[in-house]
């Protein structure tokens, strides 16, 4: 129906994108990989704002509650923000390896480690306690 052009430069930009999502809100979420971040747009395609200092944003997962589930490739981590975009929470090391896409659940979180071969799947009640 229309295209949301982030081929611009300065903060509206969104090189190479990867992931995208849906807020409780209906903005959009784009995992900008090419400018480090995760811009937000309005369904319509107008910016609000950004978010994250990632090394290589991948895919992205939002909750019902607004916290965004952030894979970063090149961070090896799953990065975690409030629905105001502060990071609250990183998941690192073994065996993420290039993680890249997600799937939330109300079962946990899943994530595909495109370096590790292989999926995992972490419970992250200790985190957002929506899921206990």
């Amino acid at each position: 129906l229309y295209t949301i052009d982030g081929n611009v430069t300065g903060e509206h930009s969104f090189l190479s994108p990867y992931g995208l999502a849906f807020d409780p809100q209906g903005n959009i979420h784009v995992a900008a990989s090419g400018s480090k971040t995760i811009k937000v747009l309005t369904k319509e395609g107008v910016y609000i704002r950004k978010y994250g200092d990632l090394k290589g944003p991948r895919g992205i997962a939002i909750d019902a509650e607004g916290y965004s589930f952030v894979s970063d490739y090149d961070g090896n981590c799953i990065s975690i923000f409030d629905s105001q975009g502060n990071k609250i929470h990183t998941i690192e090391g073994p065996p993420l390896h290039h993680p890249f896409g997600l799937a939330l659940t109300d079962d946990g979180l899943f994530v595909a480690n495109q370096g590790a071969s292989l999926v995992v799947k972490y419970s992250i009640c200790s985190i957002v306690r929506t899921y206990c």
